[in-house]
Formats: C-alpha cells, structure tokens, sequence
C-alpha cells in the first residue's frame, strides 16, 4: 500500500491489479483519507455496482470516524460517529439523450448536487474532501459547461437585496414551474413578499420572506402541512433540470448559427487537475461504454466517445488508476 500511494502521489497512469470487487471500495476510501484535499472519483461500470460501492464506501468512512473507548475492566468498545463526509452520487440520465422524455427528478437532483459541490471547490479557503461515485455511461453523457452552470446558479443569503418578481422570473428561466403550492422539486410559488422554491438539491423547500426588496428571512417547510421549519443562513439555487435546459440550449445555438454542443462540457471540466480517478475493471468500463455508443446516434451532441474522454483526462494529467481483480 505505501509503493501504491506514493505512485498515485507521482500521478500519471497506473494499473493495479489482484484487488477483488469487495476490496475496491476500501482501496478508494484508503487514498481519500491519504489525499483528502485530491477529489477522486470512482467509476463503476453500471448503476448496480454505482450504488454498492457508494454504500461500501461510506461503511469505511464511518469505521475510520470510529472512536475507539478502552476501559481496563471491559473489552475496548467502538463507537460511532455520524462521518461529517458523504461521496457525492453522479448517475447516468437512465435514458437516450436523443429521447423525448427527460431523466427522474432523482437523477437530476443527484447530478445538480456534484456539479454544485464541485463549482464550489475554487472558491473555498481549504479544500473538503471530495469524492464522486460515478460509472462510465455518465461520464458519456454532457452537461452544463463551467459558465453556463454559474449563470444559471445563485446563492441567497439573509439581508440580500433582490426584487421578489425578477426573483421569481430568473427562476423560470432555470426551469421551475410555477404553482399555487410547492410540493415537488423544481417548484415554486409566490404570495406577496413570500416565495417558496423547492431546489432539486436541497432536502426541503425553502421559503423566502421578503420586506421589499430585502430578504428578511429563510426557513426550511414542510411541502406536505405547508409548515414552516428551522431557519436557515442561505441558499443556494440551481437550474430545475438539466436535459431539457441542455436541449433548448442546443436548438437555440443551432437557430443562431453556433455549434449544438457550444455550451455542453463533461464532467472533467468541473474537475481541478490534481483529481484522482479509479477505474474499477478498466476492461468491464470499455465493453460498456462501447455498448452505450451504439445506441447513441452519430453526431449527439449531449454525447462523448469513452476514447476521447480517456484521451482528455490524460491530456490534462490527472491521475489514473486502473483497478482489477
């Protein structure tokens, strides 16, 4: 283990092999708590094996908060912590982007979230531990580029100023529905100088209280009694959706004469390059990620070749570490 970690310290590509199925979770645990200011991500080769080694991962992450009480007179016993740190979840849209339906709000919620996290990475004094879950079909699928993301996100705070209709309209934009009550994700509602929003990231709804244009207060509420809740500092809301935002993006580009994939980046463009990425059976992912491009039409712009994206995450020299059994 210490020959593997001051390889992955020197960076480039590795590969690292006898490590079974089971132990990969707690490999990839191991290098967070030896490089906790690297973001990692995972990649996994379908939505199964995504779901299992987040849990996996999380296990190990709670062991190592484990703080561990010897009494002389007793056998030593361990008691757990909550882990203040959670990898973050960025599944595939579990449909064709060429579609025309769009992904579960779930899915979406997910993505939103690790993009946000991510974004935030360059603004904070000391970089949090960051580690995504991911599998190779999602790293194909496109997304909102750097900008376009910044743009369409803002963050509120108590004593902000802000005009609760122009408040309401920008919100629109991003893709939330207007409605008499909040209730869902991606909803919003607004009764005089009070507007509630339900941001597909966030765990409840918020409800903003404005005194003009002064937001006066911020408290979470229950979308079912319609109650409010705990007061919060802030909030920060990003775009209701991402597909069909993604969509209207690229036939508005194609009508203006730009390119349909002006304003698409994949997921490493969201990503510093000092990102640590695992790839559980490197050879599993390939056979995946060739299967998933045969459904995808030529041209798809929401679309990338596996190849290429390997190619780009070697040309911005990231570390890479293949592992198998």
């Amino acid at each position: 283990m210490q020959e593997l970690l001051r390889r992955v310290e020197q960076g480039g590509a590795l590969s690292c092999g006898g490590i079974c199925a089971s132990a990969q979770p707690f490999l990839a645990a191991l290098i967070q708590r030896n490089f906790p200011e690297r973001p990692i991500v995972i990649v996994t080769d379908n939505l199964k094996a995504q779901e299992s080694v987040q849990q996996d991962i999380g296990t190990w992450l709670q062991v190592a908060s484990c703080k561990l009480q010897v009494d002389p007179r007793e056998n030593p016993t361990c008691n757990f912590q909550p882990s203040t740190f959670n990898p973050l979840f960025y599944p595939a849209w579990e449909i064709l982007p060429h579609e025309g339906k769009l992904p579960p709000a779930d899915v979406i919620s997910d993505r939103l979230e690790t993009l946000i996290a991510l974004s935030q990475l360059s603004t904070l004094n000391s970089r949090p531990s960051t580690l995504v879950v991911t599998s190779v079909t999602a790293l194909s699928q496109k997304t909102f580029a750097t900008t376009d993301l910044a743009t369409r996100t803002r963050t509120l705070v108590r004593s902000d100023h802000a005009n609760p209709l122009d408040l309401v309209e920008w919100l629109e934009e991003q893709g939330y529905e207007p409605e008499a009550q909040v209730t869902q994700k991606g909803e919003i509602a607004m009764r005089g100088g009070i507007v509630d929003i339900f941001p597909p990231t966030s765990p409840w709804p918020v409800r903003l209280e404005f005194f003009g244009d002064e937001l006066e207060s911020l408290r979470y509420f229950d979308p079912l009694t319609q109650v409010s809740r705990e007061e919060i500092a802030g909030v920060t809301l990003p775009p209701a959706g991402e597909l069909g935002i993604l969509r209207d993006g690229s036939q508005k580009s194609e009508v203006g004469g730009q390119g349909a994939d002006s304003k698409l980046s994949t997921l490493l463009d969201h990503l510093p390059s000092e990102t640590i990425f695992l790839l559980c059976e490197p050879e599993h992912l390939a056979a995946v990620a060739d299967e998933y491009a045969k459904q995808i039409p030529a041209n798809d712009p929401f679309f990338i070749a596996w190849e290429k994206f390997s190619g780009e995450l070697d040309a911005r020299r990231m570390t890479r570490v293949e592992l198998s059994e």
